[in-house]
């Protein structure tokens, strides 16, 4: 756990990169928010880790105004 913690933060540039390029592969799934709105509700009740992860590609991949919105009511709804 400390060591993939240390990685990350050593990495992080990489990570990111990693993730935008991904998100940029996963704007054009079909049916791609569906799968980010259930991994959100899944990792949003009980708080797990991912969440903040989640939700950063959500703005990376749908940007503000989409992204915001798929991510608000995943929120609401996992209360």
């Amino acid at each position: 756990m400390v060591a993939s913690a240390i990685a990350s933060l050593a990495f992080h540039k990489q990570l990111f990169d990693a993730l935008a390029a991904w998100a940029k592969k996963w704007r054009d799934v079909r049916g791609g928010w569906m799968i980010l709105w259930a991994i959100t509700f899944v990792v949003s009740h009980p708080p797990l880790i991912g969440y903040s992860t989640c939700v950063m590609l959500g703005g990376i991949v749908y940007g503000f105004p989409n992204g915001y919105v798929l991510l608000v009511c995943v929120v609401y709804l996992s209360w």
